[in-house]
């Protein structure tokens, strides 16, 4: 039996940073990994000799610059760049061409300009709305007067007008908001499709702005290498600090004494003994599943039942020979490539989802991370990362090697019809369901962001009330996951609020 201040359940950024943040305020942290890799969705993946995905996610670009600045990632081989070039709604070789971060050419270009200033303008409240705890919801005025104040002169800075338009955009559907900025339905979908990641729900469903606006306030600099060099990079820096991190560490219960957090219970037999427990798992897990139900408020269990993890994104990964698939008429290829040609087109990808069927036309968010990285794959050959929308966790037909089977070909169908000739160049391929991401890492529901990111599961609602500052009501025991605020957006920014709110006790 070993006794530390404090133990991190799973070596996912999150734990990893969370650990990294306490170590260096001086806690004796230790980290406990189930699998023998660490990174979580972000770990490597070598799906065939010679040929590494850097992550289930590959858009690193979210990154919150304190923990970054805090963890000293810079000086432990952490390195980024800007704007990778991007093709939006590609078909048939036409598309929009995204380059520096804005697009080359078309009738929105200077719309696209005024929008982003405006996203630049409200940035430093929405930075505020996710860099703090969220606002208590349980009647606290002490608690709730100071926050609610600095928010408040956040907001009055930005003017009568624009602080109306800040108010009036998240409950808004994303296709509305952008259709009142842009006419190019291309442009349009390309900027939506992202924002619908961890949703249930298309570009026409309400509160879907919100997610856009958050993920474009946060977005910043890629990583070279993705997401597994941002696990390596982490990993150096928190055994730098001295935390110890265990790997093939299952943890299989945590335990309780007289009302508070006292330990773990780890799968091979043995025990850990901390003050502090923290949970990078999805709350689900972590409170129904760890957890004695003795141990839980029946209040507690009740509100965590109602918890929405549905997953409808799978992951898929491709080996190919020769060129690149997206280059330009001179040639010059594209790191990242957006399908759908319209706003209509992702809402019925998604339509299929609401009947418990995957969508024969998926929405296809692709990255090539071998042309940052050209170590991912052989020479003159390339990795192909695909995030693929809409296929939904709970299939109505059940997820079956035939099943699995008919989703991959529309995916590599729609990726033809916008890379022609690409079926000809792949020598392996590797599909990931929501099934699968819940059997191999554990995700509850299949789900990449451990929980739906709706409006109601945003904010002193995520998860719930009693967790949203994520301490819960078992002493010692704390959220540090993405299930928790600020939820993805930015990465780590649930990690800095946990330690933070740690460190305080």
């Amino acid at each position: 039996m070993s006794t530390y201040d404090a133990i991190i359940i799973g070596a996912s950024i999150d734990g990893l940073a969370t650990a990294g943040l306490l170590a260096r305020a001086g806690r004796s942290v230790v980290v406990l990994e189930a699998r023998t890799v660490l990174g979580g969705l972000a770990a490597p993946r070598t799906f065939h000799e010679g040929f590494t995905a850097p992550g289930i996610l590959h858009d690193a670009s979210r990154l919150h610059p304190e923990v970054v600045e805090r963890l000293e990632l810079d000086r432990h081989g952490l390195v980024r760049y800007s704007a990778p070039p991007v093709l939006l709604a590609v078909e048939d070789g036409d598309g929009i061409a995204m380059i520096q971060g804005r697009p080359e050419a078309g009738p929105d270009v200077d719309r696209f300009a005024a929008w982003r200033a405006w996203i630049d303008k409200v940035s430093p409240v929405v930075h505020r709305l996710l860099d703090e705890p969220p606002p208590p919801l349980d009647g606290s005025l002490p608690r709730l007067a100071w926050p609610a104040v600095r928010l408040g002169r956040a907001m009055r800075k930005l003017g009568g007008r624009t602080m109306t338009e800040f108010l009036r955009v998240p409950p808004m559907c994303a296709a509305d908001w952008l259709n009142e900025w842009f006419r190019d339905d291309r442009l349009k979908a390309g900027l939506a499709g992202p924002a619908m990641e961890g949703l249930w729900g298309g570009p026409w469903s309400a509160g879907t702005a919100a997610n856009l606006l958050f993920r474009e306030a946060v977005a910043g600099p890629d990583v070279a290498g993705g997401p597994a060099a941002l696990v390596e990079a982490l990993e150096d820096s928190v055994r730098a600090a001295g935390v110890e991190i265990r790997t093939d560490a299952r943890v299989t219960a945590i335990r309780c004494r007289d009302g508070r957090a006292a330990g773990v219970a780890l799968e091979r037999g043995d025990t850990v003994d901390a003050s502090v427990v923290a949970s990078a798992l999805d709350p689900k897990t972590t409170i129904l599943d760890l957890l004695s139900p003795l141990d839980v408020p029946p209040e507690l269990a009740h509100d965590l039942t109602g918890w929405r993890c549905r997953g409808t994104t799978a992951k898929v990964h491709l080996a190919i020979e020769g060129p690149p698939p997206f280059v330009d008429g001179d040639g010059r290829p594209f790191d990242i490539a957006r399908t759908g040609a319209s706003l209509d087109d992702i809402e019925r990808a998604f339509d299929a989802v609401k009947y418990g069927e995957f969508s024969e036309h998926p929405v296809l968010d692709v990255r090539v991370p071998s042309l940052v990285d050209p170590s991912l794959a052989p020479q003159d050959h390339h990795v192909v990362s695909i995030m693929a929308h809409f296929a939904p966790f709970e299939l109505r037909a059940g997820w079956s090697d035939e099943t699995r089977a008919s989703f991959g070909r529309n995916v590599l169908k729609t990726l033809a019809r916008h890379s022609p000739g690409i079926e000809d160049r792949i020598i392996e391929q590797e599909l990931l369901t929501p099934v699968d991401l819940q059997s191999e890492l554990g995700l509850r529901g299949g789900h990449v962001h451990h929980g739906e990111m709706g409006l109601d599961q945003m904010l002193s609602l995520r998860p719930n009330i009693t967790c949203a500052d994520h301490a819960t009501p078992i002493q010692g025991l704390f959220l540090c996951g993405p299930g928790s605020h600020p939820g993805p957006n930015p990465w780590m920014g649930s990690a800095r609020l946990a330690a933070r709110c740690i460190l305080k006790r």
